[in-house]
């Protein structure tokens, strides 16, 4: 049961898993399901969510981490964000248009 209580520490889980690699963890689709479907509220800033994302070894077929981002945040406010982001490597640049393709994918 999520509680008050412990809804930090289960975002905390859900979400560190939801962003690494695939080969590293088997459970990273469903930890991304379970905090897309749950919808735990983000303590995160989006700003954070997203250099969190663009830093980590997130799997971009994993579209439930920005369509979780959607319903934390509005596809609005992620689009907004992301065009103002400056992107350092190859990598983030992927990420930041896959999430971007992604939240517009949303429901």
């Amino acid at each position: 049961m999520i509680t008050k209580n412990n809804q930090l520490e289960i975002f905390q889980i859900l979400w560190n898993k939801s962003i690494s690699a695939q080969d590293q963890n088997k459970h990273v689709y469903l930890s991304a399901l379970t905090l897309y479907k749950l919808n735990i509220n983000c303590p995160l800033s989006l700003k954070s969510s997203i250099h969190q994302i663009t830093e980590s070894e997130w799997d971009i077929s994993i579209e439930e981490v920005p369509w979780y981002l959607v319903n934390q945040f509005s596809k609005e406010a992620i689009i907004a964000l992301l065009k103002k982001i400056d992107f350092k490597t190859q990598d983030q640049k992927i990420k930041l248009q896959t999430i971007a393709y992604w939240v517009k994918l949303s429901k």
